[in-house]
C-alpha cells in the first residue's frame, strides 16, 4: 500500500470536506452532538487538519448560500483560500446588503407614525 505524500493527503483531505456528504455530518454534528470520529478528545493532528477544512468549506458555502459569493469561488483551491484571506481582512468592515448583492435600493423608506389622542 502506497503511503500518500502530505500534499497528496491534504488535497484528499480538502476534496472530502468540501464534498455534501461531510458538509452535512459536520452541519449534524453542531445541531444534534454528533460524533464525526469514534475518539472525541484528544485528536490526532489529522483528525484536527480535517475539522479545520470542514469549518473552511463551512464559511465558504455559508457565504455562497447568504449570496454574498457566486459558486465559482469553489472551482479551485486558490479561489477558495484568496476569498477567506479577502473575508479575513474585511472582517470589521460594516456591509448593507444592498453592498453586498450591488443593488442599489431605490424603493421609498417607510415609516410609521403613531398618533395618540385623549378622547
Amino acid at each position: 500500500m502506497k503511503l500518500l505524500e502530505e500534499k497528496e493527503l491534504v488535497s484528499y483531505m480538502r476534496k472530502l470536506a468540501k464534498g455534501y456528504k461531510y458538509q452535512n455530518l459536520y452541519n449534524l454534528s453542531k445541531e444534534m452532538k454528533l460524533r464525526l470520529f469514534y475518539n472525541d478528545r484528544d485528536f490526532s493532528e489529522m483528525q484536527i487538519q480535517f475539522l479545520s477544512w470542514l469549518n473552511f468549506y463551512y464559511a465558504i458555502k455559508w457565504d455562497i448560500d447568504m449570496g454574498d459569493i457566486g459558486e465559482k469561488v469553489l472551482e479551485n483551491f486558490i479561489y477558495e483560500e484568496s476569498y477567506i484571506y479577502w473575508k479575513s481582512k474585511n472582517k470589521g468592515k460594516d456591509k448593507t446588503k444592498n453592498e453586498r448583492t450591488n443593488k442599489p435600493n431605490n424603493e421609498p423608506k417607510k415609516s410609521i407614525q403613531w398618533i395618540f389622542k385623549k378622547e
